[in-house]
């Protein structure tokens, strides 16, 4: 019985964790063309002039429920290339952008919701022949906008640091003047409510407690 309810307990403080996301169908600009070997005979670009994208889906956010996503975007650039490794036949080869010169900004239907600071933008590849690459940008929103809803979401669901990671797949040329499509998501844990979890926990610290008393009554001797 009291191995039942200890599997039981760990099972209920073992819940899986929701994820809250949202997406954009995202492009990207680039410049200033460098020597450093990329993929498919082409070559890096040194400087990220911009980022946009306009929201496609999501799921937990409770600041965009009811909300036309496809109103809300967001926009970042002027990073530069900074470090960097060329793919080869069988080996993987990234880009590292760093030093913003302009802020991160999330709107909804123009109106600014919350800016903040891009880190970083690091694009990835399996090869030198891999045209499908992965990036993930670092991001720490500062201040809220008009509408302070967002804002504070990502605040609660970052610990209160409001710093996450936009993931970008499906990043793939559009054409040889260095623009990007990608499928952009934004993934924070959304904790399971509590009430499911703390009655089960309740439970067998009392079944724990009945269980105690019943083995302290039968050691007592009957007069």
């Amino acid at each position: 019985m009291l191995k039942k309810i200890l599997i039981l307990l760990g099972l209920s403080l073992s819940l899986p964790i929701n994820a809250a996301t949202v997406s954009f169908n995202s492009s990207l600009q680039s410049s200033g063309t460098t020597a450093i070997p990329w993929v498919a005979g082409s070559t890096m670009w040194g400087h990220i002039d911009s980022s946009t994208g306009f929201g496609q889906s999501m799921n937990g956010f409770s600041s965009l429920a009811g909300k036309d996503l496809n109103l809300f975007s967001f926009r970042f650039g002027g990073l530069d290339l900074t470090s960097y490794s060329s793919p080869g036949s069988s080996t993987p080869g990234f880009e590292m952008y760093t030093g913003a010169t302009e802020a991160f900004e999330f709107y909804y239907s123009g109106q600014l919701w919350a800016t903040g600071t891009t880190h970083s933008l690091r694009t990835e590849v399996q090869n030198k022949y891999d045209t499908d690459a992965i990036g993930a940008a670092s991001i720490t929103l500062e201040t809220s906008g008009v509408d302070s809803a967002f804002f504070n979401e990502i605040l609660a669901l970052t610990g209160g640091t409001g710093t996450f990671t936009m993931t970008a797949s499906s990043f793939i040329p559009v054409n040889s003047q260095g623009r990007f499509t990608a499928i952009t998501t934004i993934e924070l844990p959304s904790p399971v409510p509590a009430p499911a979890a703390v009655w089960l926990f309740g439970s067998a610290l009392i079944a724990l407690t009945g269980i105690r008393r019943k083995k302290i009554k039968a050691l007592i001797p009957k007069v």
